[in-house]
């Protein structure tokens, strides 16, 4: 059996050669559509064995995965889009599904690699494709009609996600999964592109939703599209409308719970909770919304028996336990707190809350050393930590917690190498009659931010009340006044030290 590549493309200058590469071992003809590119992605295409066929864009990947398709000749077609690639690893299983007389498509297991940020269907990568995993932390999967054969009226409906069967429903079209991997780059890119891409396929899923009124999964996606968007207000009509269409799709119920609680509506949360569980009592993210719902109440006992139910129901729930940690560490458990968000991080190790949260539990429970050396592991692989630190350190000053400041930031302040925070360092080193390390940390503070008066009122106290220098100190009142002409205790401080020097 012969097997074809087909793609569409616009301007994946980046990416198309890597995914024609990943299979071109095992296709006898690539095919490559088009829409409108102004760099040099034909080209490319081309230089590796591709046809390329121009098409004009008209929002409808239906319309051009089509006319990708009719301009295939194999027996069998591989979809592939540029952001996605197949492992060598798995090319002697297609060439055998390709093979089976008794099936004419495969779902292939798409894998998205993304960054965690708290979802609960994500999965940390083992190294199971260490030629595609590469540097992400993990992936979501879900199933993907992407192999299949060239039967008669073969061909793609619906704008976006769409379906691919044959136009005649007397031809046979048995379909089944496969144990092989599509490699999905695509949510891994910059968040601009994204938002972008994001946009265009809810304006599509729309439309697709308009056009077929009675259809529950055109609903539930329009809904899933506004969900992941953080649309809480908008998606909650798309979902409600699949459920009423048919009542098995009860996943939609628990998005309107998650958006009505996202929007701060306890009670229509509630409500839409009853219906889901109802129907399947054991619904593990249905218990984790319950959770919040008694946490923001104060019920807290409540609140951890539902995220108890979450993890006895489904064990490798990251919201389960990385809520149950929040609320533990809230409680002061210590203990209970750090077993939890050691989980969460298990399963979801580039989730930085999570490293913060830990860092809170071990600092306010006095386990400095391995609160310092895990923040310090962190920071290498996560920088933006830093932010985290620095709200941090201010508002432990602002709480006058000097002795938390010192222990908790002294090996990390270098680190964090922040104007703000060397000044908040110093303030609490003064505190604590540690003048040498607080003189030290201010004039950083200065160095790196001159605007930061604080910092420099508290040098010339030192100037002045430690040093014995009042001409260093009036030097430095004086230039707080530059940037603060009315402080008055600056004022009365170049006063008399101006008087006590004439």
């Amino acid at each position: 059996m012969k097997l074809a590549l087909l793609m569409i493309v616009k301007d994946e200058e980046a990416n198309v050669g890597r995914a024609i590469e990943s299979v071109k071992d095992i296709v006898d003809e690539i095919v490559v559509v088009d829409t409108g590119s102004v760099d040099q992605t034909p080209d490319i295409a081309e230089k590796l064995g591709a046809n390329v066929h121009h098409f004009k864009w008209t929002g409808d990947y239906s319309a051009a995965r089509n006319a990708c398709l009719e301009k295939a000749g194999a027996d069998w077609v591989l979809w592939l889009d540029a952001d996605e690639m197949i492992s060598k690893t798995d090319h002697a299983k297609i060439k055998e599904l390709i093979n089976q007389d008794d099936v004419d498509g495969y779902y292939l297991i798409q894998r998205n690699y993304c960054h965690g940020l708290g979802r609960d269907d994500w999965t940390k990568a083992e190294g199971e494709y260490p030629d595609m995993e590469l540097s992400h932390a993990g992936f979501t999967q879900n199933p993907a009609l992407r192999l299949f054969r060239r039967v008669k009226g073969i061909k793609w409906e619906g704008s976006v996600r769409e379906n691919v069967e044959p136009d005649d429903t007397s031809t046979r079209w048995v379909t089944t999964a496969a144990e092989v991997v599509c490699h999905h780059y695509g949510y891994a890119g910059a968040p601009a592109g994204l938002i972008e891409k994001r946009k265009m396929h809810i304006d599509l899923a729309r439309e697709k939703a308009g056009a077929k009124k009675k259809d529950p999964q055109s609903w539930f996606e329009l809904g899933t599209m506004l969900f992941e968007a953080g649309e809480w207000e908008e998606c909650i009509k798309p979902f409600t409308r699949a459920f009423k269409l048919d009542s098995n799709y009860l996943e939609a119920m628990y998005y309107v719970a998650m958006s009505y609680f996202e929007l701060g509506k306890m009670q229509e949360a509630w409500d839409a909770l009853e219906k889901l569980l109802k129907r399947e009592p054991s619904h593990a993210g249905g218990f984790v919304v319950l959770a919040g719902i008694e946490r923001l109440h104060e019920n807290f006992d409540d609140a951890l028996a539902f995220y108890d139910k979450a993890i006895a129901a489904r064990p490798d729930l990251f919201s389960a336990w990385y809520n149950k940690a929040t609320l533990l560490l809230t409680l002061d458990k210590a203990d209970e707190a750090s077993e939890c968000f050691e989980k969460t991080l298990a399963l979801m190790p580039d989730f930085m809350p999570a490293m913060f949260g830990q860092w809170q539990n071990n600092i306010f429970n006095a386990r400095f050393d391995r609160a310092n050396d895990e923040m310090l592991k962190w920071l290498k692989s996560f920088p933006e930590l830093k932010e985290n630190l620095i709200e941090a350190v201010k508002a432990f000053i602002s709480q006058e917690k000097y002795d938390l400041v010192s222990k908790a930031f002294g090996p990390l302040i270098e680190v964090i190498d922040n104007a703000e925070s060397y000044m908040a360092y110093g303030t609490a080193q003064l505190a604590q009659g540690n003048v040498d390390e607080a003189e030290e940390s201010l004039i950083k503070a200065i160095k790196r931010d001159g605007s930061l008066n604080d910092a420099r009122l508290n040098l010339a106290q030192i100037q002045e009340i430690y040093r014995n220098d009042p001409g260093a100190a009036l030097a430095l009142y004086e230039i707080v006044l530059q940037y603060d002409p009315e402080n008055e205790f600056c004022l009365k401080k170049v006063s008399e030290l101006g008087n006590e020097q004439g």
